[in-house]
């Protein structure tokens, strides 16, 4: 019947294998976050940032805008800055 080809269809759906392009999506997605995830963490610890002001200028930092508002101030966090801006280009 019509209900039991619907099910077979979803079935076969997702026994496809995944696209090249789909892997290299789901993985720039993957590092994008584990990099905002990572960079969030660490200003928070270092700097003693609050949460919102950490996803701020990460978010700031990996789009490369820079406002200036904040801004790192310890040899550690402008490392990490840097690296997290070049990361953000590259992604």
């Amino acid at each position: 019947g019509p209900s039991s080809s619907s099910t077979s269809d979803v079935s076969n759906e997702a026994a496809k294998p995944l696209s090249k392009t789909r892997i290299l999506n789901l993985t720039v997605l993957a590092l994008s976050l584990l990099c905002c995830t990572f960079s969030t963490l660490m200003y928070t610890l270092e700097r003693r940032w609050t949460l919102k002001e950490s996803i701020y200028f990460t978010l700031t930092t990996l789009n490369t805008l820079g406002m200036g508002d904040i801004t790192p101030t310890t040899p550690f966090t402008k490392l990490l800055t840097g690296f997290f801006s070049i990361t953000g280009s590259l992604i």
